[in-house]
């Protein structure tokens, strides 16, 4: 077996009878996603829903890079809890702005075929880490899928029409 509950008993002082700590890793990403949504309105109006995706975007890569070379557990969670709030500004920025860039009468399509992006993506995510293994490959696989994310928010994606109105 691999992952984190079983790398890291193996180092004195992270886990050792303290596997439980190990959810916290996964709930850290909800609890900074959580805390990220109640401020990202805000944020979308003030500065702009594409630049506050691409600088988002940006440190939501840092910190998986960071998280590739982790070592302690709390130093995990703590980057996985600014990760989960990053992650979830971004992704909350790429639904608005969906939404504002599509005609009414395709707006329901559109979020159905996103939707089952997200199914296709997350049965892809078992495979693939089921083929890799080891947490620190599936982190790295996942920091070049969002470099290829970066593409789409610099070069394509236009900023949103509603905050260019009403700026």
């Amino acid at each position: 077996s691999s992952g984190i509950n079983a790398e890291w008993p193996l180092r004195p002082g992270l886990l050792c009878d303290r596997a439980y700590l190990g959810t916290f890793v996964s709930s850290s990403f909800f609890v900074g996603a959580l805390f990220a949504l109640l401020v990202s309105s805000a944020l979308f109006d003030r500065f702009g829903r594409i630049h506050v995706m691409r600088i988002t975007q940006i440190l939501a890569l840092i910190t998986l890079i960071i998280m590739i070379f982790a070592s302690s557990l709390w130093y995990l969670i703590g980057v996985r809890l600014i990760y989960g709030g990053l992650y979830m500004i971004a992704n909350t920025g790429y639904h608005v702005l969906t939404l504002e860039l599509t005609p009414a009468r395709y707006r329901s399509k559109v979020v159905f075929i996103s939707l089952q992006g997200w199914t296709v993506g997350y049965f892809f995510l078992v495979l693939i880490a089921w083929s890799m293994k080891d947490y620190r490959y599936l982190l790295g696989f996942a920091t070049l899928l969002l470099s290829l994310n970066l593409y789409l928010i610099f070069c394509i994606l236009p900023e949103s029409p509603m905050h260019l109105l009403s700026n």
